[in-house]
């Protein structure tokens, strides 16, 4: 008997959640941005003005929830987007469930089969309002055979497609692959060249996930495509926050964590944080990182969150052994003074290889480095200290003149044969023209540089 009770007793405890949770839902009334009772143009302002940072309006509680037409979690470029088509169709319903083209709410094989019967031209099967939504998975603005495979993929669960939509973020003039020329679309849109972009590409452009276009998804492109350690995938959220335990604040905590990731820890952070530890955003999480992070908490004068430090954005920082490199230069190379251009801190020194200051003229090479030197004031007491260190590699540039000639290429092929060998591994890392990083420089790479030498071969400075 006691039982059959417990059983009755939990059974009609599922059934009041359930009752609950379907009256919580009813409640939710999706669209209503602004919380007036009303869905119209004033919610799609409001939201437009709340993506683009504007002061005074913020999404909260239940107006998030309201904005969040695609049940992801966020709200952004994509919610604006079923916004203006509902507040266009009257026959779409929100909130919007992508995959789920037969209208069922759930995504099944049975949606394959709409999409079958729609390709397929009968007239009774016409995707329209919220199915034409939903059946757009790759958020391209078209309904094709590629929503088909995306669909089918997600449904026996390949990599890669777990979550719908699928979208391909970087691809800015929507032509299926990820480039130069999406950054060169973008960037033009950035300094009103191309006065506008369509939804479908400001999408794909927003690969911070904030929901506006600005030059921060430039960066992040640019490092992407650059092949810069840390930008493996984009699209990137957070990146250089310095929130590395993402508990919405940087404190005490933050630089507790960075401290024993630095020390060896490398669980200390998770893996899907680690672009939020690169503060200064070089694609390096170092010291430096850590240093500005414990200056930010301490509010010390000139720190700020995230603090880039590379502002060339075809540059590429990365590691080689103990050091942290930077290529990315012309072959023609750089003065010292350009070089002090290439970086937004102003406490900044370049040495030779012999540790001794250069200014001017004077041309940087593989092997010259670049300082970055704390200097603030906290309690009336000035600190100094190098806190970052980065190397010149000039692909080419074996003997670190700043030049290209003849002259390395025969001191690679003497080190190549154990006659002279380079003083250090940076400089044989720039006599790596052909050969992949993990393997010493060889005769071909001896010939490449002569052939650059003599103008019939361009050096690639971004390996």
């Amino acid at each position: 008997m006691k039982k059959v009770m417990l059983r009755i007793l939990i059974i009609s405890g599922i059934m009041i959640a359930i009752i609950q949770l379907n009256l919580l839902a009813a409640d939710i009334k999706y669209g209503d941005v602004n919380l007036d009772g009303e869905i119209n143009a004033k919610d799609r302002m409001f939201l437009a003005k709340y993506l683009v940072g504007q002061e005074g309006y913020k999404l909260e509680g239940e107006a998030f929830t309201n904005a969040d037409l695609n049940l992801d979690g966020n709200v952004d470029l994509q919610d604006q987007d079923i916004l203006t088509k509902y507040l266009a169709d009257s026959t779409i319903t929100l909130p919007i469930k992508y995959g789920d083209v037969n209208l069922d709410s759930k995504v099944s094989v049975d949606d394959i089969t709409a999409l079958d019967k729609y390709f397929a031209n009968l007239d009774e099967n016409k995707l329209q309002g919220t199915a034409s939504i939903n059946a757009d998975v790759n958020l391209d603005g078209k309904i094709n055979v590629i929503d088909k495979q995306i669909l089918e993929s997600y449904l026996v669960k390949i990599e890669g497609f777990n979550n719908l939509p699928v979208i391909k973020y970087g691809d800015v003039n929507l032509d299926g692959e990820i480039n130069a020329k999406d950054r060169m679309f973008l960037a033009k849109y950035l300094v009103g060249q191309d006065k506008e972009l369509s939804i479908y590409a400001q999408i794909r452009a927003d690969v911070d996930l904030n929901g506006r276009i600005e030059e921060r998804d430039n960066e992040i492109l640019a490092h992407y495509l650059a092949k810069w350690k840390a930008f493996t995938s984009i699209p990137v959220k957070n990146y250089g926050d310095g929130d590395v335990n993402a508990d919405g604040v940087v404190d005490i905590k933050d630089a507790t964590q960075m401290h024993k990731y630095l020390s060896g820890n490398k669980e200390a952070i998770k893996s899907e944080n680690l672009l939020r530890a690169d503060v200064n955003q070089d694609g390096i999480i170092d010291q430096c990182d850590g240093v500005t992070i414990q200056r930010y908490i301490s509010r010390c004068k000139g720190y700020e969150l995230p603090m880039k430090v590379v502002k060339n954005l075809e540059l590429k920082v990365s590691n080689l052994e103990s050091n942290t490199i930077i290529s990315g230069f012309s072959n023609q190379g750089l003065t010292v003074d350009e070089l002090l251009e290439e970086f937004n801190m102003d406490n900044k020194n370049i040495y030779d290889s012999n540790e001794q200051k250069l200014t001017g003229n004077t041309r940087a090479g593989t092997g010259t480095k670049i300082k970055i030197d704390e200097n603030y004031e906290q309690k009336n007491e000035a600190e100094n200290g190098t806190i970052a260190e980065y190397n010149v590699v000039l692909y080419g540039d074996v003997t670190g003149d700043g030049k290209i000639n003849a002259v390395d290429a025969l001191a690679l092929i003497k080190d190549i044969n154990n006659k002279i060998p380079l003083s250090n591994e940076i400089y044989r890392e720039a006599g790596r023209i052909i050969s992949d990083s993990s393997k010493k420089p060889s005769a071909v790479d001896a010939l490449a540089i002569i052939k650059s030498a003599n103008g019939k071969y361009e050096i690639n400075q971004v390996k």
